[in-house]
């Protein structure tokens, strides 16, 4: 319950911020307000310091400053040694894309997919998926059949979602070869989507 409270609270925090961003930056041709600008930063900074559910509402706070908050997080959070923090980075950028259509956050997320980092190109990839942009599929159909669960079923989680609840008989535990032919399921039916475009 206290999880869930918490989670709660930084959702709600977020919209409130939203709203507030929204008609801040209305009167202000699209800048943000110094006290917004310095609760912007101060996100950034948590977002490098916090983990778990903490981490989460402080990325969802920072995607709620929509595209004024792109540039400031590729400089800070994309541009780190860290893959962690570069995945961060990734999920705001989607965010901020799926939300507004930010192309600056597009281009940003696009120029990761052949980070060395696996959990990168991963979270490119779903955000992408996530904007509606199916590029980079071949990550996520690639992370289905990986050694490594836990990619196995980020990558699992992103194609179900995408695909309306579907799992094509996929199951992230199962055998190799009951995984092969998921992730074979999950390839048809995306080529029969693009095909329909």
């Amino acid at each position: 319950m206290h999880l869930e409270s918490r989670n709660l609270g930084a959702v709600l925090t977020a919209a409130l911020l939203a709203t507030s961003i929204g008609c801040a930056t209305q009167e202000r041709s699209g800048e943000l307000p110094p006290a917004l600008e310095t609760q912007m930063n101060e996100a950034v900074t948590r977002v490098k310091h916090t983990r778990g559910i903490d981490k989460l509402g402080n990325l969802r706070m920072l995607s709620a400053f929509g595209s004024h908050a792109t540039e400031t997080v590729e400089q800070e959070l994309l541009a780190s040694d860290d893959p962690l923090l570069r995945s961060n980075a990734v999920f705001v950028l989607g965010e901020i894309y799926r939300l507004e259509g930010d192309p600056k956050a597009l281009e940003a997320i696009r120029r990761v997919r052949s980070d060395e980092s696996r959990s990168v190109r991963l979270e490119a990839a779903r955000a992408l998926l996530d904007g509606g942009d199916t590029s980079a599929l071949g990550e996520l159909f690639d992370g289905l059949e990986a050694n490594d669960r836990a990619t196995r079923i980020h990558s699992f989680l992103a194609l179900r979602r995408a695909s309306g609840g579907r799992n094509f008989g996929y199951d992230p535990d199962a055998d190799p070869a009951q995984r092969r032919d998921g992730a074979a399921r999950f390839r048809s039916y995306w080529t029969a989507v693009a095909s329909a475009e």
